[in-house]
C-alpha cells in the first residue's frame, strides 16, 4: 500500500480455470507464507471471474443486499483484524459500460443512464473543428469486441468532464432531446463530495437500485453480479481506509494501489519478453516467470564485455549541437521579424466586442471561450507587464450566468473551484474569435502544406481585430497570441488528419487481408 514496489510471489498452471476451492487454498497458504516473512495482508483482489466468485463463497463472502460480507477473520492475526476481499474495479467499470452498451439503457438509483445519448454527442460533434468532447470517438460508442476489453476506453465514458461537456453542449443544440436527463450517466463517479461520502452515498444507490429492480421491474445500470462485486469492493475500502486513517499513522489512502493493475503489468512484461509470440505456453510462461522474478536481464555498456578500438569523431557532439541552436535562433528571429511585419498590415479596430449580445451563443463559441483562457495562462507566463495582462483577463461579474447560455458556460461547468480556469477580456475573446473563423477557412481549402501558417494569417487580414496589451507592448502582445493560437490550432488539425490518415490505412490493410484470403 505504501511503497512503490511490486512482487510477485507464486505461480501455478492449470489445465483450465482453477476451481474456486484450490483458489481459496492458495490463497490462504499464500497469506500465511507472506505473514511468516513479515508481509501482512490485508486484502485480497481478483477480477470479477465466476472461479473467483466461488473463491468467495467458500470464504463466506457475498453481495446480496440483505446479507453483505465482505471480510473474514485473518488467519495470522488477533481476533478483531479481519482479511478483506476486493473486486479489481477497472474490471467492475468494463462490465457496467458493457452493460448498458448491451442493454441501452439501466436505472441507477431514481437516475436513468441511456448509453444512446453518448451516440448522439458522437454524432453531434464528430464533423466539427472545435470539439467539446475531443476524446470521444467511434471506439467509445460503438466498442469492437477486443475494444470492450480496454479499460481507458470505458472509464473516458465515466469522466466528469465529458459530463460537463455534455451539459454545455445540452444548453444550445441538444436540450429537447436530453430534457429531464440531467444526470444521466455515472453520477456517483464524479461527485465532489467527501471522500468517503461518496462511497456511502454510492452503496446507498446500489440498495436503492436494486429494490426498484424488485418493486418497479426496472432494469439494473449492471448485471447482478456486478453490482454485487460492488457492493463487496465499496464495503471493504471503505473499511480499509477507515483503518488506516484511525490507526494514526497514515495521512491519505490511495484507493488506486486496490486493484490488480500490479498484476496486468507483470503479464504484460511477460508478453513483452517472449518476442513475437505475445501468447506463451505454459512451460514458456514459467519459465519467463522465474526469470523475472530473480532478476532484471538489463546491463549497463560500462559493465558489457565488448571491447575495440575508439573511432575518431569528426564532429564533437557539443559542436554539433551548438551550430543546431544557433541556426535555430536565427530562424527564430527571422520568423518573429516577419510576424511583426505581417502583423502591422492586420488592421486594430477599437474594441466594440461590448456591444454584441453574449447571450445568443452556440457551442462553437463555448469552445473558443475555453480556448481563450488556455491562451491567458499562456501569455501570464511569457510578460509581466500588468497593464497587458490586464487587457486580457475579464472584469468581475463580466459572465455572470444569465437566463440564456453564455460562452462561459463551459468554463464554469469545467471549474472544479473558483478561479482555476481563466476567463477571457471580451478583446481576447474577438480577437481568438476571428483567429478562429480565418484558421478555419484556411483549413477547409487547403490540406497540410508548409505554408499553412502563412495563409492564416492572409486570412486574418480581412477580419477587424481589437487591441491586446498597453500601448507599449500592443505589437509583441498581439504576436504572441496570434503565434501562439494558430500554432496550437495547427497541432489539432495535424493531429486530426493523422488519425484519419491512419484509419484510412488500417482499411487498406484490412482489404489486403481479405483479397488474400
Amino acid at each position: 500500500m505504501f511503497e512503490g514496489w511490486v512482487q510477485p510471489i507464486a505461480s501455478f498452471a492449470t489445465k483450465g480455470a482453477a476451481p474456486g476451492l484450490m483458489l481459496a487454498e492458495l490463497v490462504l497458504e499464500a497469506v500465511v507464507q507472506l505473514h511468516k516473512y513479515g508481509a501482512t495482508v490485508i486484502a485480497v483482489v481478483s477480477d470479477g471471474a465466476g472461479n473467483n466468485k466461488s473463491m468467495w463463497q467458500q470464504f463466506g463472502v457475498s453481495g446480496t443486499a440483505s446479507n453483505p460480507r465482505h471480510k473474514i477473520q485473518h488467519p495470522c492475526l488477533p481476533e478483531g483484524q479481519q482479511l478483506h476481499f476486493i473486486c479489481d474495479v477497472p474490471h467492475a467499470i468494463k462490465c457496467v459500460r458493457n452493460h448498458l452498451l448491451k442493454h441501452e439503457y439501466g436505472q441507477a438509483g431514481e437516475h436513468r443512464i441511456n448509453f444512446s445519448h453518448y451516440k448522439v454527442l458522437f454524432e453531434t460533434e464528430k464533423t466539427e473543428h472545435l470539439k467539446v468532447v475531443p476524446k470521444l470517438t467511434e471506439a467509445n460508442v460503438q466498442p469492437s469486441n477486443l475494444q470492450k476489453m480496454n479499460v481507458r476506453l470505458a472509464t473516458q465514458a465515466s469522466e466528469g468532464a465529458l459530463q460537463r461537456s455534455r451539459q454545455a453542449i445540452c444548453m444550445v443544440r441538444l436540450s429537447p432531446y436530453y430534457q429531464g436527463h440531467s444526470q444521466f450517466a455515472f453520477t456517483f463517479l464524479n461527485h465532489t463530495f467527501l471522500e468517503l461520502q461518496v462511497i456511502k452515498d454510492f452503496l446507498n444507490m446500489l440498495n436503492e437500485t436494486e429494490r426498484n429492480h424488485r418493486e418497479k421491474n426496472m432494469i439494473l445500470f449492471a448485471s447482478q453480479q456486478t453490482m454485487e462485486s460492488l457492493r463487496v469492493t465499496l464495503l471493504s475500502v471503505l473499511d480499509i481506509i477507515e483503518e488506516l486513517l484511525a490507526a494514526g499513522s497514515t495521512l491519505y489512502v490511495l484507493t488506486a494501489k486496490l486493484n490488480q493493475d500490479p498484476l496486468e503489468r507483470f503479464f504484460g512484461i511477460v508478453r513483452c519478453f517472449k518476442g513475437d509470440e505475445d501468447h506463451p505456453s505454459i512451460t514458456q510462461f514459467s519459465q519467463i516467470y522465474r526469470l523475472l522474478s530473480l532478476y532484471t536481464p538489463l546491463k549497463t555498456a560500462i559493465k558489457g564485455n565488448c571491447t575495440g578500438p575508439c573511432d575518431s569523431v569528426l564532429v564533437s557532439f557539443q559542436d554539433s549541437l551548438g551550430s543546431k541552436a544557433k541556426a535555430a535562433a536565427e530562424l527564430k528571429t527571422t520568423i518573429e521579424s516577419k510576424l511583426h511585419k505581417k502583423l502591422q498590415c492586420i488592421i486594430s479596430f477599437p474594441d466594440e466586442s461590448d456591444t454584441q449580445d453574449s447571450s445568443n451563443c452556440s457551442v462553437h463559441d463555448m469552445v473558443v471561450y475555453y480556448l481563450c483562457g488556455y491562451v491567458h495562462r499562456k501569455m501570464e507566463k511569457v510578460t509581466t507587464c500588468t497593464e497587458c495582462l490586464a487587457s486580457l483577463t475579464s472584469t468581475p461579474g463580466e459572465y455572470t450566468a444569465t437566463p440564456k447560455p453564455h460562452e462561459s458556460a463551459l468554463t464554469q461547468l469545467r471549474s472544479f473551484k473558483e478561479g482555476c480556469l481563466r476567463h477571457p477580456s471580451r478583446s481576447l475573446f474577438s480577437t481568438i474569435k476571428a483567429i478562429e473563423k480565418a484558421a478555419q477557412e484556411a483549413f477547409d481549402e487547403n490540406t497540410i502544406v508548409g505554408d499553412l501558417f502563412w495563409i492564416v494569417l492572409e486570412k486574418l487580414e480581412w477580419f477587424p481585430l481589437p487591441s491586446l496589451g498597453c500601448t507599449a507592448h500592443d505589437q509583441d502582445m498581439m504576436a504572441r497570441v496570434v503565434k501562439f493560437y494558430i500554432v496550437m490550432r495547427m497541432f489539432f488539425f495535424c493531429k486530426k488528419s493523422n488519425q484519419e490518415l491512419q484509419l484510412s490505412e488500417k482499411v487498406k490493410n484490412a482489404r489486403k487481408k481479405v483479397k488474400l484470403l
